[in-house]
């Protein structure tokens, strides 16, 4: 899922809304735009794109890391995804 923000925006959005989650936190935004095009007996046959961009959070809590993704960009999914991190990374501190 696009939303015409560069990676680097998307990456500054997520992480202030996983701050105060954990101890740390880091972000890794991945964008992968692709075109295939098949071809058979000089005729195309199938055509597929992907424009998709997913969002990692890694929240580390006591010193035990967690990380959790999405594919959605708005800041409800990107809230959740690092409350989801949190959770796990405070599971495993325990």
């Amino acid at each position: 899922m696009s939303t015409g923000q560069a990676p680097p925006e998307i990456a500054a959005r997520a992480l202030a809304l996983a701050a105060g989650a954990g101890d740390e936190q880091q972000v890794t935004v991945v964008r992968e735009r692709s075109l295939v095009s098949r071809f058979a007996r000089s005729t195309a046959t199938q055509a597929t794109g992907v424009d998709d961009t997913e969002v990692e959070i890694l929240i580390v809590r006591d010193g035990h890391a967690a990380l959790a993704s999405t594919n959605r960009l708005d800041d409800d999914a990107l809230r959740e995804t690092a409350g989801r991190a949190d959770a796990a990374a405070r599971a495993s501190a325990r």
